[in-house]
């Protein structure tokens, strides 16, 4: 487990890498707290906040995955709720190295993204890259109507060369909502999909679009992701459980990324 990446050589090779880590990785801590987009209707819920993490108040809370698309591949994602009402949301594959770090700021309207600290590869290997945000809506408090859309925008330059950037815009819609059976209790979930378009640019640009499906539990968080692409499927999570950072400790014997 964890990750264990080596760099193809030649450019061709590097930029097919960087692309499928990117593609595939980048965009998880953004719809974390992403907006579950839901039609009116009777019996359905329409404060939708409790629905995107767990309870914070006491702790941090540490969420773990497997991906069968990766052959069960854990991951585990560390949620932290701050005294100034900020999240603090970090995503890790497997053990110590953390690949994405999200900060949510509370706004009257909902949680927005203020910053994205992402792993990024690059051609000495992986670096942190920080990435601009042009559209910042990730999660609002109650739904919206029926046929609006959510949009998430960013950009993250590969150097200090301007020309040479990625560009990630979601577009996430209804998906509607269902009581479902997780271990045995039932549980009401929202859920969404999402339109992803990933623009690589360096002398031209490569694009590639992904098709995203989301469930979010009450009070549980995100319990399904899948992602695919015009190659496949790129991930399948599915949720296991969460735990404080002691219990996290005790069962894996590693330590809590990203909390201080």
């Amino acid at each position: 487990m964890g990750i264990s990446h080596s760099v193809p050589s030649g450019s061709s090779a590097y930029n097919s890498a960087n692309l499928s880590y990117l593609i595939r990785s980048v965009g998880y801590l953004c719809l974390i707290l992403a907006t579950a987009i839901l039609s009116s209707c009777h019996n359905e819920p329409n404060n939708i906040r409790d629905y995107y993490l767990p309870d914070l108040t006491t702790g941090p809370v540490v969420m773990v995955y497997q991906d069968s698309a990766l052959d069960g591949q854990l991951e585990f994602w560390v949620h932290r709720l701050y005294d100034d009402g900020q999240i603090h949301s970090c995503q890790c594959f497997g053990q110590r190295l953390w690949t994405q770090r999200a900060i949510y700021e509370p706004r009257e309207s909902g949680y927005h993204m203020n910053y994205l600290e992402i792993l990024y590869p690059d051609s000495t290997g992986y670096d942190y890259k920080v990435a601009e945000i042009l559209q910042d809506d990730v999660f609002p408090y109650v739904r919206l109507k029926e046929k609006q859309t959510i949009i998430n925008h960013l950009k993250i330059y590969e150097s200090s060369d301007s020309s040479r950037y990625v560009e990630i815009t979601k577009n996430r819609f209804d998906d509607g909502a269902q009581a479902q059976m997780l271990f045995g209790k039932k549980t009401s979930t929202v859920q969404f999909r999402t339109v992803e378009l990933f623009e690589h640019y360096e002398k031209g640009f490569v694009e590639s679009k992904s098709r995203i499906k989301e469930v979010y539990a009450k009070d549980i968080g995100l319990v399904r992701y899948t992602k695919q692409n015009e190659s496949g499927l790129i991930a399948d999570l599915i949720w296991q459980e969460n735990l404080s950072p002691s219990e996290f400790i005790k069962k894996y014997d590693l330590p809590v990324p990203c909390v201080d």
